[in-house]
């Protein structure tokens, strides 16, 4: 920790790492977002017939850089109205035909449009105030997931399909869920999504959110984590399941996830998934400000977040924005088999969670003791 007089305070520290994020995101924006892009190959004798073999896919990562920028707005930082606006009306373009909604690799016919980018496009735009006018844009993808794959338990699908494809294409696009992507209930998609259905209807969808969260909570792992189907590590999973219990008020769950990320904090003050990384850091940061916005933090535990934002901060300072593993992809997943695995990896993604959890520890009002 800093001594006291000696370096940047604490809330010094959290307002330099928010101009670094919000700067290597404006990069991003003026280079179209070039780096932010996942590029994957998908070869034509595997029988995928897409345009192209190499296919790309932004939307759902420019998607969770404008909710990052909402909390940057939030926060108090000026000038991203225009940005946000340009933002909602590219995730209007990029949607596909009725009624599936958005893809991943939108020009991929094989993949079906999916919940997570459905969640993340509607979170941007209900926190946009573009909910209502942007309306039917949501409703089609929305209640044909809900009508085909709303279970019991209040979980959803990953894929959005009809429960019997009748079209060529649906029925295609059921065969390679069945042979190429795989159909589980993933935990952090579904909590996710159920965060989407809370911003926007929390009164409509009350009863499926709160038969979901039950089944979230069961989902806890006995160390207080969550695991993730599609993202590399614990603390995407389990940053998403907080924020959801979290703005429902379920405490116990809560307090296993507050003693998981204190005591997998680095000596150095980091978070990682193997060494220190910066997105393992800022998603545990993410997490702990959510917390503490749920229920103020003991000084203890302000400390293990001040000294996360410390060692963030002199990351970036040392080296710049890091791309470390985010989405990763068993490519033997629908066949029950382990690997291969192709990952995606973006420090844009980085500067946006570590923007992330900046403004939310400055929106819920924190202040840390430096001692």
């Amino acid at each position: 920790m800093l001594e006291p007089g000696v370096g940047p305070t604490i809330d010094e520290t959290i307002q330099g790492l928010t101009s670094l994020a919000l700067a290597r995101l404006e990069r991003e924006r003026h280079s179209g977002y070039a780096e932010a892009m996942h590029t994957m190959r998908f070869p034509h004798q595997l029988g995928f017939t897409g345009p192209e073999e190499v296919q790309r896919g932004d939307v759902f990562a420019r998607a969770l850089l404008a909710d990052a920028l909402c909390d940057a707005r939030d926060a108090g930082a000026a000038g991203l109205t225009e940005v946000l606006e340009e933002e909602c009306m590219y995730l209007v373009k990029a949607r596909r035909p009725p009624p599936g909604g958005w893809a991943y690799f939108p020009d991929l016919p094989e993949l079906p449009g999916d919940t997570d980018v459905l969640a993340e496009v509607t979170q941007v735009w209900v926190r946009c105030g573009r909910a209502t006018d942007l309306q039917a844009h949501l409703e089609e993808p929305l209640e044909l997931l809900l009508r085909s794959s709303l279970r019991e338990d209040g979980t959803v699908g990953t894929w959005i399909l009809p429960a019997q494809p009748r079209l060529p294409m649906e029925q295609r696009q059921a065969r390679f869920v069945r042979e190429a992507w795989g159909d589980t209930s993933d935990v952090e998609v579904i909590a996710n999504f159920l965060y989407a259905l809370l911003l926007y209807d929390a009164v409509r969808f009350s009863d499926v959110i709160a038969r979901g969260a039950r089944w979230i909570q069961d989902q806890q792992a006995s160390d207080g984590s969550w695991s993730s189907t599609w993202y590399a590590g614990a603390y995407y999973g389990t940053y998403a399941c907080v924020r959801l219990l979290a703005a429902l008020g379920h405490d116990q769950p809560l307090e296993g996830a507050r003693r998981f990320l204190i005591d997998s904090q680095r000596e150095d003050g980091g978070w990682a998934q193997r060494a220190f990384d910066q997105l393992a850091t800022s998603l545990a940061l993410c997490a702990l400000a959510t917390l503490d916005a749920y229920a103020r933090t003991s000084r203890n535990e302000t400390r293990v977040l001040g000294r996360g934002f410390e060692r963030l901060s002199r990351s970036i300072n040392w080296h710049g924005w890091k791309a470390t593993p985010f989405i990763v992809m068993n490519l033997g997943r629908a066949r029950h088999k382990a690997g291969p695995l192709s990952f995606y990896a973006s420090s844009a993604i980085t500067a946006a969670y570590a923007l992330k959890a900046s403004s939310l520890w400055t929106i819920a009002g924190g202040r840390f003791t430096v001692a």
